[in-house]
């Protein structure tokens, strides 16, 4: 993440740019030209910042662009308002979810910074996320669970997080997976 800090305004951080490494220049699809990562311009777009720890939607918009209001992330939510988060037995999927969320978030953002490289999120988003959207969209609760699940081996396994002694003590399940930890009001 080393140009990440000091270009957030310029060059390296605009959609528009494509940056390889070192102290070369990158290429930017506006001006369809070369540049360094520190330079500016008035056509720059901003990669955004993600404002919570939510690694669904760190992925979907802030790294593949899609809108925030998008079919997949609209039924990602309906899975988790009307079902994850109406029973108990998925409190420790959703605590999870918000534990380490922000965590994988700012992971995924800061390697997507350094290389441009959207592999990664975007084999989650077509290997995990859509298809548990479609599961969720035809009625298949359980089988969206089962994909949500999924990820989130697999993304243990690429960002070596221990998830099995997360502790769902106080959790409040009912406001779960949104990338905070809320606890019960006692």
């Amino acid at each position: 993440m080393k140009y990440r800090q000091s270009y957030y305004d310029n060059c390296g951080n605009c959609e528009f740019y494509e940056f390889s490494s070192g102290n070369s220049k990158g290429f930017c699809s506006w001006y369809g030209s070369y540049y360094y990562p520190d330079e500016s311009c008035s056509h720059q777009r901003n990669i955004s910042k993600p404002e919570g720890g939510c690694y669904i939607t760190t992925i979907t918009c802030n790294i593949l662009g899609y809108s925030d209001d998008s079919p997949i992330l609209n039924s990602l939510r309906g899975l988790r308002d009307n079902v994850m988060q109406k029973d108990e037995k998925y409190a420790k999927l959703l605590m999870i979810y918000d534990a380490v969320g922000p965590q994988i978030a700012s992971t995924i953002l800061e390697q997507y910074y350094e290389d441009k490289d959207k592999k990664i999120p975007l084999a989650i988003y077509n290997l995990y996320l859509v298809p548990a959207a479609k599961l969720y969209d035809n009625k298949q609760y359980e089988d969206s669970i089962n994909k949500y699940i999924d990820m989130i081996e697999k993304l243990e396994s690429i960002y070596k997080i221990d998830i099995h002694n997360i502790d769902v003590k106080d959790y409040d399940y009912t406001k779960g997976g949104h990338g905070k930890v809320y606890k019960l009001n006692k």
